[in-house]
């Protein structure tokens, strides 16, 4: 009763609060204080407003998400705001009310409202006629939410007229149970388990309390899968129990992917689809980068192995085009996998690959969000960023696997590391803490605990109530959990003090740390003496859960503990690599290695949410791991920062070439079956290169801004100071600091195949931050002036300039219809002595001096054998641009500015295209990186390379 008011109170204050823009906390503790004495539930006030200040204050602003959407296919625009007040929503109303009385965050549940909606619209209309289908892919993070996004996605297909719905949910019986539980609370709204009268459950609620206020409410979904331990979809099971048709309630089917099942599941489609080809189908594709892709090789395949492809993946292609009205949402937090799909690919049979055509929409990290950059942080150039303060080395790991044990899937380990006691000792304490934070305030909270140490079911053990039948990890940490429990029944029992100097010594200095890096006010202060009180009870209640093929009985069933809540030490291996959520996870206790970015990044069950108790959660870890993972946060948000330059770059995921960082060629991005279309690109793209335009967009809009970027450039620098005149006649600013160039230069619009973009800002702005060794950090700028007498002319801020001549190897009418151009000559720069313009007479010297040493080496290693052209003697007027970018001082960088013409373009109001390029010294301190390349990429460095 007290946590309904709780909720109620809460919703109420934060209702009358929303018209204010900007609350203070003393507003918030104004309306908290004058809502309590109109009540006579006795409530906690201090957390009231702590919540109400996280929620609207700490937590409010989410970002939109980055959408592509690819106008060029068979998309027709629907959800007009017509079409949207036509919708009665009654599906999504209901689960948008369900969240709200849980305790949802408003903030976030408008978040969530409008990517659905994003989401809904590129999808196609379900009343539309004819034959269509899309494919979508959503990049979220892990543990960020993405189920109660699927499920309001569901929601609102459904109330527009999606009739089946089928959820791809894993590889695991014990995720798809997981997803089960999640869809029937969130859509379905009861719960089917064996041997128990259906349940009614979350929104099914709210249904019902709908009916008895004569309020209207969804028709109910019928759904082919239950959340019984065999509850996937069986075609005995399905039997006659739908009667599907284009004006019946939806039907919902939650299958793992598995091939035996999805072939069972296609063949009682074909029937289906017999009867009703015009059933709109949504499938949701859960972890879309894991089984689902087509492993096989594709490309240089004869016509019978390009059919043969593997077993899950053509029962998902087969399924979506069985039906004449389909949508693809795939949904994946780490994305790698799905880069190297081939676009190209498509079977006659089964129809073209899952590769997401028509949109990708790429989420923001939510506020609040407890990510791999945040506990781990990221190499950048080198730098290392500190991790979060809750990170508990191990280095004792070999105690329980001995290095040459690891692969033996037969060794039982036979006896704990004082670290993983430790990290025991510290999740009967978290709990502790939760449980004196829930005192008075009647609300369920579960408590987990993670121990993944090995993918061996020998070394993880098998559970029993039976003490003879425990083995392994299980077995020991059983005996010390009931030698604990013994132990606090003595009043005055060491175990006492045994906490109490852990708690002094490390767990509370350690909350306290976190709280100083993460602001969290719903983190109350709590002292040793309230905590002593619950110890004993905390112990008793702590369950020991072990999630392997060994023990298909064990399984995180938080659904039965909604009274007092469940607290568990999950031990496993793979269950626990994928989409598994651990309730209220506090402790973590990870030394298992991979292989592979996605695997690793997925076995992180700790990212999430963790509002009112982050000062609890502990990550038991080496610094193995700990620097791969570092790893992967840098190749992620590069990842993710392509993404954002594709939908920049008006491109499409068919024709952007991707590439991700991999430096350790034994940590691999994903299985090598999952990149049969990669290719390899080894160093630094920046570091003693020249950058230089030689493709040209010609949109008007580009061609206008750009314009006026490079004009306000040139003006700030002549407002800075005047510019020197070069003999060549060009305008030439010298020691100009890197910060006045990173205010314009950003929103110059290049061709993103230039690898000018995002990328080369990014270079720049590392370099001249670092603080150890610093560079780039001033910056020679030249306006470049044709000065033959033939030139188009114009005004740049002012001053009188030449546009420089570059005419394509393209016909007019081919630079019309494909809106860019290509120089003939593949550069911008008119001769090397343009990238030596700022050198002293001593350096240019130093060239010439270097360039002969080198011209007379090549001589004597070839005595007797003519030099070739190409290395004729030295020339002082043709300065190599190698040796300049190798001479060139570290801190000190050219940029060239080019106003461009072709001899037949009329320029739009005599405006001209900008090119720029770019002179980078050999950097000290910048990292070589290993990039792996998908086949876009690769055919685009290809043509390159051919010019």
């Amino acid at each position: 009763m007290i946590e309904r008011d709780y909720i109620t109170v809460k919703k109420s204050i934060i209702s009358l609060l929303e018209s204010i823009p900007e609350p203070t906390e003393s507003i918030i503790e104004t309306f908290v204080v004058s809502m309590l004495n109109n009540i006579s539930t006795p409530l906690d006030k201090d957390k009231l407003i702590a919540e109400i200040w996280s929620e609207l204050v700490l937590n409010a602003h989410y970002e939109k998400p980055d959408i592509y959407e690819d106008s060029s296919q068979d998309h027709v625009k629907w959800l007009t705001d017509q079409k949207k007040k036509s919708i009665k929503w009654l599906y999504w109303n209901r689960y948008a009310e369900d969240l709200l009385e849980g305790g949802f965050n408003p903030k976030a549940l408008d978040s969530v409202d409008d990517i659905t909606e994003d989401i809904l619209s590129r999808m196609e209309d379900p009343q539309r006629e004819g034959r269509w289908d899309s494919r979508g892919m959503v990049v979220g993070y892990v543990q960020s939410g993405k189920t109660a996004n699927y499920i309001g996605l569901i929601c609102k297909a459904a109330d527009a007229g999606y009739k089946l719905i089928i959820v791809l949910a894993g590889i695991h019986n014990d995720l798809r149970y997981q997803t089960q539980l999640r869809i029937d609370s969130g859509f379905i709204g009861s719960r089917k388990e064996p041997d128990k009268p259906e349940q009614v459950v979350g929104v099914g609620l709210i249904s019902a309390k709908h009916k008895r206020k004569n309020l209207e409410v969804p028709l109910d979904v019928t759904c082919l899968t239950t959340s019984s331990p065999d509850g996937d979809f069986t075609k005995k099971f399905a039997g006659s129990r739908i009667s599907t048709s284009p004006d019946g309630a939806p039907v919902c089917i939650v299958v793992k992917k598995n091939a035996t099942v999805l072939r069972n599941l296609n063949e009682w489609l074909t029937d289906l689809e017999k009867k009703h080809p015009e059933l709109p189908l949504l499938m949701i594709d859960d972890e879309a980068d894991n089984a689902s892709l087509n492993t096989k090789k594709y490309e240089d395949a004869t016509a019978q192995e390009k059919e043969d492809m593997t077993s899950v993946n053509r029962q998902i292609r087969d399924i979506l085009n069985k039906f004449d009205k389909s949508a693809y949402v795939g949904y994946t937090a780490t994305p790698y996998a799905n880069v190297f799909i081939d676009p190209d690919a498509r079977s006659d049979e089964y129809g073209a690959d899952i590769f997401p055509r028509n949109y990708i929409i790429s989420m923001r990290s939510p506020p609040g969000y407890f990510g791999s950059d945040t506990v781990f942080g990221r190499k950048s150039s080198g730098d290392a960023v500190d991790h979060f303060p809750g990170i508990v080395l191990v280095d004792d790991d070999e105690i329980m696997l001995p290095p040459e044990r690891r692969s033996d899937s037969t060794f039982v380990p036979k006896e704990i590391s004082p670290s993983l006691y430790e990290a025991i000792l510290s999740f009967i304490l978290s709990t502790a803490v939760r449980t004196v934070r829930n005192e008075g305030v009647d609300k369920v909270i579960h408590n987990s605990m993670l121990i993944h140490v090995s993918r061996y079911i020998a070394a993880q053990g098998t559970n029993s109530d039976n003490e003879e039948m425990q083995t392994g990890l299980t077995k020991l940490i059983r005996e010390i959990l009931d030698s604990i429990k013994d132990d606090l029944g003595i009043a005055d029992s060491d175990r006492y003090r045994e906490f109490h100097d852990f708690w002094d010594a490390s767990f509370y200095p350690r909350s306290k740390d976190i709280l100083d890096r993460i602001d969290d006010p719903m983190c109350s202060d709590v002292t040793w003496e309230q905590v002593r009180t619950v110890l004993r009870k905390t112990v008793k209640s702590i369950k020991v859960r072990t999630l392997n093929g060994g023990n298909k009985d064990d399984k995180l069933d938080y659904s039965k503990y909604e009274k007092d809540g469940l607290n568990v030490i999950a031990i496993g291996g793979d269950k626990l690599s994928r989409g598994l959520t651990l309730e209220g996870l506090t402790t973590s206790y990870f030394i298992r290695t991979a292989k592979t970015y996605d695997s690793l990044l997925q076995m992180g069950r700790w990212f999430g949410f963790r509002f009112g108790y982050v000062d609890t959660c502990r990550i038991y870890t080496t610094q193995d791991l700990i620097t791969q993972f570092r790893e992967i946060n840098a190749a992620d948000a590069h990842l993710r920062y392509q993404i954002r330059d594709m939908i920049d770059s008006d491109k499409t995921p068919a024709n952007y070439g991707y590439k991700i960082i991999q430096n350790d060629p034994k940590f691999r991005i994903t299985q090598q079956n999952k990149m049969r279309t990669a290719g390899k690109e080894i160093g630094n793209p920046y570091s003693g290169s020249l950058k230089q335009t030689y493709k040209f967009q010609v949109s008007p809009d580009i061609v206008m801004d750009n314009f006026r970027q490079v004009w306000q450039l040139v003006s700030a620098l002549e407002t800075r100071c005047g510019y020197e005149n070069t003999k060549e006649g060009n305008y030439l600013w010298k020691n100009v600091p890197v910060d006045l160039l990173l205010k314009y230069i950003p929103d110059i619009k290049l061709h993103p195949e230039l690898g000018m973009g995002k990328d080369l800002i990014r270079y720049i702005s590392d370099r001249s931050s670092s603080v150890e060794s610093p560079e780039l950090t001033h910056w020679t700028v030249v306006l470049v002036n044709n000065t033959s007498k033939t030139a188009v002319r114009g005004k740049i801020a002012g001053l009188d300039v030449g546009y420089s001549l570059r005419n394509p190897k393209e016909d007019e009418s081919e630079i019309e219809l494909k809106g860019e151009y290509t120089y003939s000559k593949n550069q911008l720069l008119n001769n090397s002595l343009e990238e030596a313009i700022d050198l002293s007479e001593v350096q240019r010297n130093r060239i010439y001096a270097e360039m002969l040493e080198d011209y007379e080496r090549r001589r004597n290693r070839y005595t007797g054998v003519k030099i070739s052209a190409g290395s004729r003697k030295p020339d002082m007027d043709s300065p190599g641009g190698s040796y300049i970018r190798h001479i060139r001082s570290v801190t000190n960088g050219l940029l060239l500015i080019y106003p461009v013409t072709w001899e037949k373009r009329v320029p739009i109001d005599g405006t001209p295209l900008i090119g720029l390029a770019y002179s980078f010294p050999v950097s000290n301190t910048a990292l070589s990186e290993e990039f792996v390349t998908n086949k876009v990429y690769q055919k685009q460095n290809l043509e390159e390379n051919d010019f």
